[in-house]
């Protein structure tokens, strides 16, 4: 047989060889040259009868030996089946086909009357391929479908495109993986980054869609919520290194139960979740139940950021048990337990139930809330406990308890503003058995709060305040009591309080560069407030006037009233009115404030005198401490040594015994001026260790009262 050139890429074959591989062998290169840069005259025209040979074509539908390559080599066709994945550069179309096991297809054409691929703007060959490539409605398609080439889902959320790959698990997730019908592989689709959930929803983009962010977490470990797009769902578990997204926003359904929770996490490592909007559906539920947005417990280095979260529901008669031993009638919106490390931040929360961001028990956390109370059920709108943390900034207006709560042993807490606080403080350190001891604060505003403005409590000791302005607090504007210990407080100012710019009990306070000086003439306490008083309208009872400077709302319509410009008096049980605004309230109290209060023992020392109880101790920083007193000493037998007995009071004592020097000041008969004093002297008594009276012992000449002067050196306590 003569040695010629075989059709396609032109390779020679057919030269004279003996037997007995001389056939097989021909064959071989015939198909060599047929198919290696496949390219055909046609795929949808019937082959020729007379053609040159060299032509290649691919039978087209409906044709005998359908779909088969046929090369027309020395007067005959010969018929190649072509195998999946194959592919041919079609000339009379300009496209490159694939065959799929079934049937040839195109994909990828020259586009928009390019003479080659790749010609043509920017984006016309993707635009081809997605109008030439297998496309397919949904996921059932997917799931039925026989073929293998690569193809486009085209429903909208779910649209993209997926490709086969064997080594895969014949499995299905529900968004990105699905089991290819022959049983062996599975469909995968073809992305970079972000992990839709659109993509795992099927049904209701309205509906309760919790299954299809398990299904993503489940696949992922991570999913991402578009913008515009608000995905409902309820107890999703974060695990290790779970990231979530949030663009669009996150809702709990209608007709939640009891401790549901919209994303929980426990005993996980470095949850990660970012909520853009964390809507609580508050006009969705009812019933005496509590639901938490945001739940995590023993979770180290949690990163929580929200934008903004609103409308959590906790029924004011909740009872909040507890179904994992540490929820608790406090916990509320968004709670973190024991994660050390944790970071939670939460930009605005408008309405919540019991506390709104707490980090409970949570070492070397870092926390910060914007909060904005709404409903009867709100608590703090931010509380933290723990060792080691660091409230970077709050603002809470409206909150119905303590606006800021700051248990931290040796933390700091910075940049607050706490207005309006219709209950309790507006930042309290230190819960039974949670002290702030060691625990700095910095940069302090309170405006208008039912309670304390700043409150230390506790058994906290050694915690350090600096530049706080209080002002229109309900009982003080700072209150040190229940066991506090050596607390400072620096360039603050606390005035115009209702009953005590500052108050001490049993502990003392040091102060320096501290003004309390500016309070009201009176404070008013009312109650069965109807209608809105209005600042700045006159108010009135039957016995008197005066102008409403500052009004503070409480719970269960009680209010405080700050009058100025008063005339006549007010008194308890009587009717105020606002003169503007129509507004009634029942007076349950009239306080008259006061700079300061000190019982107990409970002291506040300036950074160079203190502030003089009975006796006038003047207090320096070094610890020591100087007295001098006037003590009136009637003596009533001349020529006999007489006792005079000087008692401090219980809130003035001095550091065992103390030096004291007496002389004679002045005397009751001042006409009589020859007398002589045979003795004159005064020693310190002591009782438990502790100065708590001078001893003075005269034997004068006359009968009279003598003014002793006692100048009194020592130690302070």
């Amino acid at each position: 047989m003569t040695e010629r050139i075989l059709p396609g890429i032109g390779l020679t074959g057919y030269w004279d060889q003996g037997a007995p591989w001389k056939v097989g062998g021909d064959q071989n290169w015939l198909k060599s040259s047929v198919l290696t840069q496949l390219a055909v005259e046609s795929a949808t025209t019937s082959l020729p009868a007379s053609p040159l040979n060299g032509v290649i074509y691919i039978v087209p539908v409906g044709d005998a030996n359908a779909n088969q390559i046929a090369a027309r080599d020395n007067g005959a066709w010969v018929y190649m089946p072509p195998q999946g994945g194959w592919t041919a550069y079609v000339r009379d179309t300009q496209t490159v086909v694939a065959f799929d096991g079934v049937a040839w297809a195109a994909v990828l054409a020259a586009p928009d009357g390019a003479t080659k691929v790749g010609a043509g703007a920017e984006g016309t060959v993707q635009v081809a391929l997605d109008s030439r490539v297998k496309t397919l409605q949904n996921y059932t398609a997917l799931l039925a479908y026989t073929g293998f080439l690569d193809l486009q889902i085209t429903a909208p959320g779910i649209a993209g495109p997926f490709r086969y790959d064997a080594t895969l698990p014949n499995t299905t997730n529900g968004g990105t993986q699905f089991a290819h019908v022959s049983g062996i592989g599975a469909w995968t689709r073809v992305f970079v980054g972000d992990v839709n959930i659109l993509w795992f929803i099927t049904g209701s983009l309205f509906a309760d869609n919790s299954s299809a962010a398990i299904a993503a977490i489940a696949a992922h470990n991570r999913f991402t919520v578009p913008q515009g797009f608000v995905l409902v769902m309820k107890n999703v578990e974060a695990q290790n290194d779970t990231e979530v997204t949030v663009y669009g926003g996150l809702k709990l359904p209608d007709g939640c139960s009891d401790f549901d929770r919209c994303i929980y996490a426990a005993g996980k490592s470095r949850v990660r979740i970012i909520v853009q909007n964390f809507d609580g559906n508050y006009a969705g539920q009812s019933g005496n139940i509590g639901t938490h947005l945001n739940y995590l417990t023993n979770c180290p280095d949690a990163f929580v950021r929200v934008a903004y979260a609103h409308d959590h529901y906790i029924a004011s008669g909740a009872l909040m048990p507890s179904p994992d031993g540490i929820r608790d009638t406090s916990t509320g919106a968004v709670f973190a337990y024991q994660c050390l490390r944790a970071d939670v931040q939460v930009s605005r929360l408008r309405g919540w139930g019991r506390e709104g961001v707490q980090l409970r028990l949570c070492d070397y956390a870092r926390g910060a809330a914007g909060a904005q109370g709404l409903y009867a059920t709100e608590y703090s709108g931010i509380q933290m406990s723990g060792m080691y943390g660091e409230l970077l900034w709050a603002v809470v207006d409206y909150a119905g308890a303590s606006a800021v709560g700051f248990d931290m042993i040796n933390g700091v807490a910075s940049n607050i503003v706490a207005t309006n606080t219709r209950a309790n403080h507006g930042l309290n350190m230190g819960h039974p058995g949670y002290p702030a001891s060691g625990s700095v604060v910095n940069n302090l505003v309170v405006d208008g709060c039912l309670g304390m403005g700043i409150s230390v409590a506790a058994s906290s000791k050694d915690v350090a305040i600096n530049n706080a302005n209080v002002s229109y607090a309900g009982i003080a504007g700072g209150s040190f009591s229940d066991g506090s210990v050596d607390v400072r407080v620096s360039n603050s100012v606390f005035k115009l309080s209702a009953q005590y710019n500052l108050n001490a009990s049993v502990t003392q306070v040091y102060c320096a560069n501290v003004k309390s000086s500016e309070f009201g003439a009176k404070a008013l306490k009312v109650s069965t407030v109807v209608g809105t008083f209005v600042e700045g309208e006159a108010i009135s009872t039957g016995t008197g006037s005066a102008t409403l400077t500052r009004r503070v709302t409480g719970l269960s319509g009680t209010a405080l009233m700050f009058p100025t410009t008063i005339v006549g008096t007010f008194t308890a049980a009587q009717t105020v009115t606002g003169g503007t605004s129509g507004a009634t309230a029942t007076i349950t109290d009239v306080y008259t404030p006061v700079q300061r209060n000190e019982s107990s023992g409970g002291r506040f020392v300036d950074t160079s005198r203190y502030y003089p109880g009975t006796v006038g101790q003047t207090k320096f920083d070094d610890g020591t401490a100087i007295a001098a007193y006037s003590f009136p000493c009637a003596h009533t037998t001349p020529g006999t040594e007489q006792l005079f007995q000087l008692a401090f009071s219980s809130n003035v004592l001095w550091v065992g015994d103390m030096s004291v020097a007496a002389s004679i000041g002045s005397v009751s008969l001042p006409g009589t001026n020859t007398y002589t004093v045979d003795r004159l002297s005064a020693v310190t008594t002591l009782t438990t260790g502790n100065a708590t009276g001078v001893d003075v012992r005269i034997n004068a000449s006359v009968a009279q009262t003598y003014a002793v002067r006692l100048l009194m050196i020592g130690r302070w306590k």
